[in-house]
């Protein structure tokens, strides 16, 4: 007589359990570090912005734009800079989904100027002295 070699059925169930438990184990985690991956591409699109506004100030006598849409294309050179990664727009329009406050010429450099709120749990605030902060609620 000849034994078989190979699994049982209860051995295959186990392995599947077990890697079906890890991949549970592993998708919250996987979800935050997209979170994470957005807020970074916000942030660095908001810091693009504020050198864009820095630089339509310099060129306007310490002015700044009504709109800050109206940076494209002479200061912003791609118009997905306007585009938080968490929002769904229709590609290719110059339409911004940052909330911007036009600064006047004597605010003082602590002033925020644009922000965004679609991150899960914080606030990403683009101040007039260029930098940005992520910020709790």
């Amino acid at each position: 007589m000849s034994a078989k070699k190979g699994f049982t059925l209860i051995e295959l169930l186990v392995v599947m359990a077990i890697i079906i438990i890890l991949a549970g184990l592993l998708m919250p985690a996987l979800g935050r570090a997209r979170e994470q991956a957005r807020r970074t591409t916000c942030i660095s699109n908001l810091k693009q912005l504020g050198s864009a506004l820095a630089l339509y100030s310099a060129d306007y006598n310490e002015a700044y734009p009504a709109a800050i849409g109206s940076l494209y294309p002479n200061y912003v050179d791609d118009v997905n800079v306007y585009d938080c990664p968490n929002t769904t727009t229709v590609e290719g329009t110059s339409t911004t989904v940052y909330s911007y406050t036009q600064p006047t010429a004597g605010s003082a450099s602590t002033m925020e100027i644009a922000s965004d709120t679609r991150h899960t749990g914080v606030t990403i605030r683009l101040y007039k002295g260029g930098h940005v902060k992520v910020t709790t609620p």
